[in-house]
């Protein structure tokens, strides 16, 4: 704009200068101002003017624009080394997840091949108790067979005895079974004389019947036991040293199935039994054997 105003000076000084009196001044500055190259110059100092206003709108629009734009990368800027710095946590944190990644992999590949090895451990181990399993269910199975065998043949027994030994007074002559076994109890009274271990006809006749029963049986043992009470256990067991010769010398009776014993005070079949009855009285037990099939010899 100043440049222009300059312009127009010039001119009009150049104007001044080349006209040689007033009047011929006025005409010329007439005809300056209505000429096309007033008009023209008029013209673009307008446009320029314009332009120039336009300028400085878009300048201070511009400045205000890079103003908000520096304000805007500054903010920008800031959160891009914040960012830059939570990349770097970041990648800190993922360097040590894969670290533990490959920690936790290497305990699992660890831990996966001991439990393997601890379940095939367990695996062999549960087929031995398996077959120790199956092979006691067999045990059993087959000791309750023995059992149920052992008791039928002590069933059998024991009717035997009984059929045999009937026709006693309880008090002189009891049998019962217990455990498998046939206890045949008689009294000291039918057996032998007071104080003696000489066995009387009563009671070699019991032995003669009891030594039958027993001589049917292939597999038998029998025991005798005296009961001496308040006695010498001497007499007790010379007593049934008695009976076992008796039944084995006479009444041809195993003598390897037969073994005697005496009994003092304190050494009594059963604390429920009558202290006085057991005292008097002698037991006789058979004990029949797995083996033997339960054939009788002809009773005679």
């Amino acid at each position: 704009m100043k440049n222009f105003n300059y312009l127009i000076s010039g001119i009009f000084v150049l104007i001044l200068f080349s006209c040689s009196s007033t009047s011929e001044l006025g005409t010329k500055v007439d005809k300056f101002f209505q000429s096309n190259r007033y008009k023209v110059t008029v013209k673009e100092r307008d446009s320029l003017i314009a332009v120039n206003r336009q300028l400085q709108s878009d300048t201070i629009r511009m400045t205000r624009l890079i103003e908000s734009l520096q304000k805007e990368y500054k903010k920008l800027n800031e959160q891009y080394y914040l960012l830059g710095s939570k990349d770097s946590a970041l990648n800190k944190e993922y360097t040590a997840l894969k670290n533990e990644q490959i920690k936790m992999k290497a305990d699992y590949k660890y831990y996966s091949d001991s439990l393997e090895k601890k379940l095939s451990l367990l695996t062999e181990e549960l087929k031995v108790k398996s077959d120790e399993i199956s092979n006691n269910e067999k045990l059993l199975n087959g000791d309750k067979a023995l059992i149920a065998r052992r008791d039928s043949v002590a069933r059998e027994l024991d009717n035997t005895v009984r059929n045999a030994l009937s026709g006693y007074n309880p008090d002189e002559l009891s049998t019962g079974m217990r455990g498998g076994k046939i206890y045949v109890s008689v009294s000291d009274n039918l057996l032998f004389k007071s104080g003696s271990t000489t066995v009387g006809d009563m009671g070699r006749k019991v032995l003669k019947k009891l030594s039958r029963v027993i001589n049917q049986y292939q597999d038998i043992n029998v025991s005798i036991e005296g009961n001496a009470g308040n006695k010498p256990v001497d007499l007790t067991a010379a007593r049934a040293k008695a009976i076992t010769a008796i039944l084995s010398e006479e009444y041809d009776v195993d003598p390897t199935k037969l073994t005697s014993s005496g009994k003092g005070e304190f050494l009594r079949v059963s604390s429920n039994e009558n202290v006085e009855g057991r005292a008097k009285r002698t037991d006789i037990i058979l004990s029949p054997g797995l083996d033997d099939l339960s054939k009788s010899k002809d009773k005679k």
